[in-house]
């Protein structure tokens, strides 16, 4: 050990490699665990303090750990650094038979985040030396750009197994994207021609053959349907070769076939060459003009409007093509996009003039069946093209029409006998799952507690194994209380903590400066000053505290606390289990299970509290009059069923998340002025109370942040407040405002719970929607077009007000237009409910459009939806003066589309 730590810290790598000869893979993982943590001695961790970045330190790891992964981790990290990577084969050659192959494969598995380039560099060693076989991954291809050393040209003279990768690159995801990458040739930077041309040379370009090779992989990778961000590199490879105007010639079928490709770049620069051979009588015009329908229905529009002026270039160099040019053009008209619509017509306005009568017909059947009812504008550009006018009932007011009854939920089986509670624990320790799900393992736990399953001995160790390995950084893992529920169940071991609020953290100069009632500890501080000599500093002071908190994820947590506790004691059923899939309990059931438990032993005061909260509004009565609630559970219920809503809307600084000397940031949030203060051990007047969630959203955010399965959390909520989806889009609010940019954001059974709702959304509902509306996750967005479909479907959401909470989200520039809108639009499509309840709220938006960056696409969608349905739309006064002028903007042709129905 000693030897290993001396060569450690005096950086030989050498010495190293002789130390480990002949050590046992037993041996070499004590060294590893005492390299990696210091468990030998605490000098010893002082000593290696500052080795973190020594090729010695990467060479010790990676002839002593275990793991593959762990090794590989140690290379990402950057750690070595070393000049040549043949100094660290030694030590490598020495792990066992199958150890290389695994850690070559998690040099690719490891975190993306981490340095590629010692992974590639250390990698392409190991099969220049015959360690491992060419790994067939298509990072090995597309990292080469960024890790190797020097021009690519001088590379490949050292290493000739290289060019054979450059080619491979023409074929291989990323490698467009690393050819501009901040490693690439097109990196930017001094030296970026010199690159360019290094990698030139190494490919061989400067042979006829080999270059005209190049041009044309270079065209078939533009085409091969790689991901959008190669485009640009092979573009700029493409752009290098010096690609002549007959070389164009001889490939513009090539080029031609480019105009299918999905990247934006892509496709313009296509248009760019075969309008070039266009203008010098090269190209096989009618050849274009059939490729073009793939380009005319993209869905960004400067591919659309560049390839209808070529077409009317061919147009007006060859007339005879006319009909050619018309029959592709006809279908594209979509009324959703206006202002391409009326360049389409204007295109086909000009073909008509040199149209036959058949051709004509022909022309005109087409456009009638994309657009049978242009608006007036359009009607008048398309000319003698124009569907002929159909009898069409005036423009009315909007009628919604009439709403469709709530289905009836489905009922909730429990759970037979214990060789299924255990399939289903099983499943919970592994994955999250239904919420619902959760509620039958916990009703079924207790009921069947007395009895073991034969899988229990492999299912406790499991369950222990899960515990021991989830990170639970905020002490609100549901796996991990699932995974304590568990081994309670099967060993009667201890269960975890119970959690009553957020912890909070931070440092001080001294013990005496650390906020009062906290617990503070001293922590000593060391210099190293190299040569195992050591430097005493003053001593940091961390202090440590709970604030109490009662938010919804802590409600959740604390009830699956309470049964795991009491899982021994009491009766043998629980209150608050659902008969059904919407969260309630029939209201003989929760009855029956209350005249169980009267007097009983070991009472549950989250199971009670939650049971209240379950019983259906129409139902509470009943349950009152029955006289079996203890005295506090009849005032609980009686406040749920007296309980009228004062709902504030306010933006509140907040506090920091976990730590303290974080400053916050704002949030929004809604407060009910009619709550009484809540507490962590009553789930009622807990969950009602948003103070806790207001005033900590710092923490609350952090617990999204860094909780793994915190979905499954949220998936809890919903059964805390199954008849009042405002308060839990109120208690949502700092999560969805935090998360709005996430790429990947599980907020998804929040707005199943919305959209699930069995009463008229509130404003914290519609804002929720709103919210969820301009997110960046495309699915987020997806569930709550959903959302609002459902909810408009059964009558329980107003058009006007769902408008008004999104107009004040877009002036607080809180959400996206363009992602709002298009949330809104795909709500419309999904029912007439929902197209009539979207009506209304874009119609209520139409106030601050005008003045909206992107806020055309809001008239539009109103245009679109008024003349689908014939409805009427008050026009704001802004609106309307854009309807009355003749500019061509989309904003103003839409607006002369809903004046037209007035």
């Amino acid at each position: 050990m000693d030897l290993v730590v001396r060569a450690i810290v005096d950086d030989r790598v050498p010495d190293v490699v002789a130390v480990l000869d002949g050590a046992t893979e037993a041996e070499r993982a004590r060294l590893a665990a005492a390299i990696d943590s210091g468990t030998s001695s605490w000098a010893t961790t002082e000593l290696l303090r500052g080795t973190s970045d020594s090729a010695a330190r990467l060479a010790a790891q990676l002839g002593t750990v275990p793991s593959p992964r762990a090794a590989a981790l140690a290379v990402g990290m950057g750690r070595g650094s070393w000049e040549h990577e043949d100094w660290l084969l030694p030590v490598l050659g020495q792990r066992p038979d199958g150890w290389l192959e695994r850690f070559a494969v998690a040099l690719f598995a490891a975190d993306d985040w981490l340095d590629k380039r010692p992974r590639w560099r250390l990698l392409r060693a190991m099969v220049r030396a015959g360690m491992v076989a060419e790994p067939t991954d298509p990072r090995y291809v597309s990292w080469l750009f960024e890790a190797v050393r020097g021009p690519l040209d001088q590379a490949a003279q050292a290493d000739p197994g290289l060019v054979p990768l450059l080619w491979r690159a023409f074929s291989t995801e990323e490698a467009g994207a690393a050819l501009t990458g901040g490693g690439g040739p097109g990196g930017g930077g001094p030296r970026r021609d010199e690159h360019w041309a290094g990698l030139l040379t190494a490919l061989g370009t400067g042979d006829p053959g080999t270059r005209v090779r190049a041009i044309d992989a270079s065209l078939r990778a533009l085409g091969a349907g790689l991901p959008d961000r190669d485009a640009a590199g092979f573009l700029a490879l493409h752009g290098r070769l010096g690609v002549t105007a007959s070389e164009r010639r001889d490939r513009q079928y090539a080029y031609l076939r480019l105009l299918a490709a999905h990247p934006l770049v892509t496709v313009t620069f296509a248009q760019q060459v075969l309008g070039e051979l266009l203008a010098d009588g090269r190209l096989d015009a009618r050849a274009l003009v059939d490729a073009s329908a793939d380009v005319l229905v993209r869905a960004d529009r400067k591919s659309v409007v560049a390839h209808l002026a070529l077409l009317a270039r061919i147009l007006a160099s060859d007339p005879a093509l006319a009909p050619a040019i018309a029959v592709v053009v006809a279908p594209t008209l979509d009324p959703e996009r206006a202002d391409l619509a009326l360049r389409t017509a204007r295109l086909l306005h000009d073909c008509a003039r040199h149209l036959d009568d058949d051709a004509r017909e022909g022309v005109r059947a087409a456009i009638t069946q994309a657009l049978p009812a242009p608006w007036p504008e359009l009607r008048a550009t398309l000319g003698t093209l124009a569907p002929a006018a159909l009898p069409t009932a005036p423009a009315r007011p909007a009628v919604c029409p009439v709403p469709i009854d709530l289905p009836a939920p489905e009922a909730v089986t429990a759970i037979a006998d214990v060789r299924e509670l255990a399939e289903v624990f099983a499943h919970l320790l592994e994955e999250p799952a239904p919420a619902l799900e959760i509620e039958r393992a916990l009703e079924a736990v207790v009921r069947l507690r007395a009895e073991l399953p034969s899988s229990a001995r492999a299912l406790s160790k499991r369950a222990r194994k899960v515990g021991e390995s989830v990170v639970d950084e905020m002490d609100l893992n549901v796996r991990r209380r699932i995974a304590d529920l568990v081994v309670r169940w099967l060993d009667d071991g201890p269960p975890s903590t119970q959690c009553r609020g957020y912890q909070l953290h931070g440092s001080a100069p001294d013990r005496a400066s650390a906020p009062p009632g906290t617990a503070v500890r001293e922590v000593p501080m060391h210099q190293n000053l190299g040569e195992g000599r050591l430097a005493a500093l003053p001593s940091a002071w961390w202090w440590t505290a709970q604030e109490p908190a009662w938010t919804p994820s802590i409600l959740a947590v604390a009830r699956l606390h309470e049964v795991t506790v009491t899982l021994r004691e009491g009766p043998a059923l629980l209150l608050s289990t659902p008969t059904r899939g919407d969260w309630t309990i029939d209201p003989d059931e929760v009855l029956a299970r209350l005249r169980t438990v009267a007097g009983a032993a070991g009472g549950r005061p989250h199971d009670r509290g939650t049971a209240l909260l379950r019983i259906a509004p129409g139902d509470r009565a009943a349950v009152l009059s029955a006289g079996v609630l203890a005295d506090d559970d009849d005032a609980r219920l009686d406040l749920l069923a007296q309980r009228s809503p004062r709902w504030r809307r306010t933006v509140t600084p907040g506090l920091g998340g976990r730590f303290r000397s974080f400053a916050g940031h704002e949030t929004l949030a809604w407060l009910d002025d009619s709550s009484t203060p809540g507490t962590v051990t009553d789930p009622v007047r807990g969950v009602l109370d948003l103070s806790s969630t207001v005033r900590q959203h710092g923490s609350y955010v952090d617990e999204a942040t860094w909780e793994p399965q915190h979905e499954a959390t949220l998936g809890l909520w919903a059964g805390l407040t199954p008849f009042d989806t405002d308060v839990l889009a109120a208690h949502a609010h700092p999560l969805l405002l935090s998360w709005d940019e996430k790429p990947t954001a599980g907020v998804g059974p929040l707005l199943d719970a919305i959209g699930a709702a069995s009463a008229p959304l509130g404003a914290p509902s519609l804002s929720a929607l709103g919210l969820a509306a301009g997110f960046r996750d495309a699915t987020v967005r997806s569930r709550a077009a959903e959302a609002i479909a459902r909810c408009a479907s059964h009558g329980l959401l107003d058009g006007t007000a769902l408008g008004a909470q999104a107009e004040v989200l877009v002036v607080e520039k809180r959400v996206k237009v363009n992602r709002l809108v298009s949330t809104l639009r795909d709500a419309s499509g999904i029912s007439d409910h929902a197209a009539h309840t979207v009506l209304a709220a874009s119609a209520r938006l139409l106030t601050i459009a005008p003045t909206t960056p992107g806020g055309g696409a809001i008239i539009e969608l109103a245009a679109v939806l008024a003349e689908s349905h014939r409805v009427r739309v008050p026009l704001p006064a802004a609106v309307a003066a854009l309807a009355a002028g003749r500019a061509g903007t989309k904003s103003a042709m839409a607006a002369r589309r809903l004046a037209a129905l007035t």
